[in-house]
């Protein structure tokens, strides 16, 4: 295996112990569905805004893709209304053409369209700025930077008929509170330039992975820091970005694979810890990079970034889950119409005493952290008789659980969340739904 990430020539200067418990999780898909009932992005509030026009366009304590650690800020009234709406482009290919990425920051909500980013206020969105992009934006880092930048992967062209992918080939760096591009450029291998299907943010650097090879770039330049050194057996799949910057490496044939996680200096690209999965369990995605939890078929693992030593070895299936102060939150497999949040130390391996339970008739489901709260949307069954879902603040110590918005209507499977200073924004990763984004707040 090629533990050293940096080529050759840089192109830039700059107890493995189980203590497991039986846990059983709910599997869902990472891509959070929240299905209430019939109609899409409503509100079962009853009075809009009517100050706010539709928008038509022509993502510790602090959420990764911008915005405070306001999660649990009291409003005068939790019943929601709609603050805005962004219509859905028209396509012809319903659910084929990405809008991949949404982003929210203290001025700004940025939202994917096709072949665009646009940036809305927050509060009533107005248009701010937009992005054009010759060709459909591909992934969108979820970390976003202390000064408000990230990076997209985008095509270099509109798909055809004829044509109906040109690869994820172009790596842009955006600047979300002026709403412009600070570079865009491609890595070359061979005949050609690399097309990613993977990039991350991580302390400052752009990192882009893939089976035909990755790079990191400098995120405030774009120059080439380093690159995973050419192999035929080993190729980084991906990166896992925000305080530290993580490589997952593939080694070995599709027969006898190899999974390799790393923790590597984000700037010269050298591996400082390494764990290897074990084999046959496979590699579901990283949770988080600090601490480092990574999930595999049917488990958690909690590693040591320094050293690489496994922490801890949680049974889980592949779900939706919230990592913060040394613990991660899972929620339980639904039973008789509701579920359970539960917490486990990563230290230990095992679930710290309390639990948030949902309510006869609701489910939970982790969104983030605001600090040392846990942000959770909590779902109503189909026989709630119309009651609408909720977003709820529940400690980590008490696990008390604070209603903090309410009465949300039908949210679709598939959507992009955030959630911060009381507002709720939601948007689609494909064209063709209703709306592209819906915001919610406080009435």
């Amino acid at each position: 295996m090629n533990t050293d990430h940096s080529t050759a020539q840089p192109l830039s200067g700059a107890e493995r112990k189980s203590h497991a418990r039986p846990v059983i999780l709910v599997s869902v898909v990472v891509a959070i569905a929240l299905v209430i009932g019939g109609g899409i992005w409503s509100t079962s509030s009853s009075g809009a805004d009517t100050r706010k026009a539709d928008t038509a366009s022509a993502g510790g304590g602090t959420d990764d893709k911008g915005g405070d650690s306001g999660g649990a800020v009291q409003k005068a009234s939790t019943v929601s209304k709609v603050l805005f709406r962004v219509p859905a482009p028209a396509v012809e290919n319903v659910g084929t053409v990405s809008t991949t990425g949404s982003w929210l920051t203290d001025t700004v909500y940025a939202k994917t369209g096709i072949a665009e980013i646009v940036g809305y206020d927050p509060d009533n969105g107005t248009e701010l700025w937009t992005i054009k992009l010759p060709g459909p934006v591909c992934q969108g880092s979820d970390h976003v930077t202390d000064d408000n930048r990230t990076a997209i992967t985008y095509q270099p062209a509109m798909p055809t008929e004829e044509t109906p992918s040109y690869g994820c080939s172009r790596i842009a760096a955006i600047d979300l509170d002026a709403g412009r591009k600070l570079w865009t450029r491609t890595v070359d291998s061979g005949d050609g330039p690399i097309s990613f299907g993977n990039v991350t943010v991580g302390a400052g650097t752009v990192a882009v992975g893939g089976t035909g090879g990755g790079a990191a770039l400098d995120l405030a330049s774009g120059e080439q820091l380093w690159a995973p050194k050419p192999s035929d057996t080993c190729y980084d799949a991906g990166y896992g970005g925000g305080p530290k910057l993580v490589a997952v490496r593939v080694c070995g044939t599709s027969g006898v694979r190899e999974i390799h996680v790393q923790t590597v200096d984000p700037t010269s690209g050298k591996v400082i810890s390494a764990y290897e999965m074990p084999a046959g369990l496979g590699f579901g995605r990283l949770v988080s990079t600090d601490p480092l939890v990574v999930g595999g078929a049917s488990d958690l693992f909690s590693i040591d970034n320094r050293t690489g030593r496994l922490r801890a070895r949680i049974p889980a299936a592949d779900g939706r889950y919230v990592v913060g102060d040394d613990r991660i939150y899972l929620p339980t497999e639904e039973h008789d119409g509701t579920n359970e949040i539960v917490a486990i130390d990563l230290v230990t391996g095992k679930r710290i005493g309390r639990r948030a339970d949902a309510g006869d008739g609701y489910t939970l489901l982790p969104l983030r952290m605001a600090g040392t709260k846990l942000i959770a949307y909590k779902r109503p069954s189909y026989d709630r008789g119309g009651q609408g879902g909720q977003i709820v603040s529940i400690d980590g110590g008490t696990f008390k659980e604070t209603v903090l918005l309410e009465n949300l209507g039908p949210l679709p499977d598939d959507s992009e969340i955030l959630y911060a200073r009381g507002n709720l924004y939601v948007s689609a990763a494909y064209a063709g739904e209703a709306y592209l984004a819906v915001a919610f707040g406080a009435s």
